[in-house]
C-alpha cells in the first residue's frame, strides 16, 4: 500500500544542519525522521557533555537502534553490559519482530 506522502528522494545536509533542540547537557540534531522519510526511519547526532550521565538504560523494543561513535568515549548498554565505545566504534541494537 502506498502512503499518501512521499519521502524525500535526496536528504543533503552540512555539518550542524538539521533540527536542532537544545537540552541542558545534551543536543539533539534530527537529520531525517517523520516528515522525511515517511516515518521509514529516522537519523539523529546526539552531542552530549562530557561527564554528562546520560538518560539511563532503556531500549526501543519495536525498532532497531543503531550508534556510530565519533568522539568522545560513551558507555552504551548491550544487553546486560555496559560497553565503553571509543571513537569509530559502531553498534546494532536489534528490535523485538513479533510486535
Amino acid at each position: 500500500m502506498e502512503s499518501a506522502r512521499e519521502s524525500k528522494p535526496v536528504i543533503l545536509l552540512a555539518q550542524d544542519q538539521g533540527r536542532r533542540y537544545g537540552m541542558g547537557r545534551v543536543t539533539a540534531i534530527f537529520k531525517a525522521d517523520e516528515a522525511e522519510t515517511d516515518a521509514r526511519y529516522s537519523v539523529s547526532e546526539w552531542i552530549l557533555e562530557p561527564g554528562f550521565e546520560g538518560v539511563g538504560p532503556h531500549s526501543h523494543d519495536t525498532n532497531d537502534e543503531l550508534f556510530h561513535v565519533v568522539d568522545g568515549k560513551p558507555e552504551i548498554l548491550v544487553g546486560r553490559c555496559w560497553t565503553a565505545a571509543g571513537r569509530g566504534t559502531f553498534v546494532r541494537k536489534s528490535g523485538r519482530r513479533d510486535a
